[in-house]
Order: C-alpha cells, then sequence, then structure tokens
C-alpha cells in the first residue's frame, strides 16, 4: 500500500566549529490508518546529508507531527537502508565477492528500529530505540503496510522545508 505521504525532509541538524549548523534531510513516508498513523523516518544512505536521523530524532519526531499535522497515536520508525553501500561494494567487487563481504556485516544491513518519546505537547523527548527485524516490525506495528522501503525515485520526490536559516537564527516554517 503506497504511503498518504512520501517527501524529502529537511531540517536544520547539529555540527561544530565552522559547521555549527548541517542542513540535513531524511525521506518521510506516512501511512494514516483507521488504527493510528506510521510515520518512518529513512537516512538517505548518501554523503553529505547532514546529521543523522539518529542524532536528531527528538527534533525530526517533532517538526514531522508539526509539518504533516499528525495525531496520536503515531508509530515511529526509523530506517537505515543501507541501498548505496551495498551497490557500491557489488560495483567494485561483483556481486558475488560483494555477498561474502556484507554477510554479518552490519554497515551493510538493513536496520529498523521503533522509536518512542515522551510527547509533552509542544515537542519529543526522551527517545528510546527498539531494533527489530522486518517481520517483527511488521508484526509489532500491527497495521497493513507495505514496508517495502524502496529508496529508488528519492529525487523526485518533493521537498520540505522544516526548518531554514535566516542569518544566524534557525527559522520554523
Amino acid at each position: 500500500m503506497k504511503a498518504d505521504i512520501d517527501a524529502m525532509f529537511r531540517w536544520v541538524g547539529f555540527g561544530n566549529g565552522s559547521w555549527y549548523d548541517w542542513d540535513s534531510q531524511c525521506r518521510v513516508r506516512v501511512w494514516r490508518r483507521a488504527k493510528g498513523t506510521v510515520a518512518v523516518m529513512s537516512d538517505l544512505d548518501e554523503e553529505d546529508t547532514g546529521t543523522s536521523v539518529t542524532n536528531s530524532v527528538e527534533n525530526v519526531m517533532t517538526l514531522v507531527r508539526r509539518q504533516f499535522e499528525l495525531t496520536d497515536p503515531i508509530q515511529w520508525v526509523e530506517h537505515y537502508p543501507r541501498h548505496n553501500r551495498r551497490a557500491e561494494l557489488v560495483r567494485r567487487h561483483g556481486w558475488e565477492r560483494a555477498e561474502r563481504m556484507m554477510r554479518g556485516n552490519f554497515l551493510y544491513r538493513e536496520e529498523f528500529a521503533l522509536v518512542t518519546a515522551t510527547w509533552d505537547g509542544r515537542r519529543y523527548r526522551h527517545p528510546d530505540w527498539e531494533h527489530l527485524s522486518a517481520d517483527e516490525l511488521l508484526h509489532r506495528l500491527g497495521i497493513a503496510i507495505d514496508l517495502d522501503l524502496d529508496m529508488d525515485g528519492c529525487d523526485a520526490l518533493p521537498l520540505t522545508a522544516a526548518q531554514v536559516r535566516v542569518g544566524d537564527r534557525v527559522v520554523e516554517r
């Protein structure tokens, strides 16, 4: 089942030194169902995409909720597809050798985590991650969605910029 919302999502992440604010982005997919909402935040598995979803999860969850006007209950999923890393390994070494190299190496394994956090009426706080397999995640969600989280077509998706820099200030849109 196709997501109700599928967009590239941009926020101002964290950094240090001359890189004190990083434009950060991920892919956000939302399924709205009678039993609740499922929101998936997918890392792009590319260089220079800013602060990771993991390191900004409370901010990303808060901004996604506001931007797309999501209401409770919301089940939040963090997704690390690792598609580009696998493709590069296959390109360099061929499928058979790449398959052997990837076996057991977490850097190439697609990852899912169910993220829970406290909503205080204004923002999310105190996140907690439960790492699950794709099958375990579908069972826990209890909502029929297509968890084929293929990352093809990201470049053609609409961009939602939830935060922008204006001078030295971060402004929420």
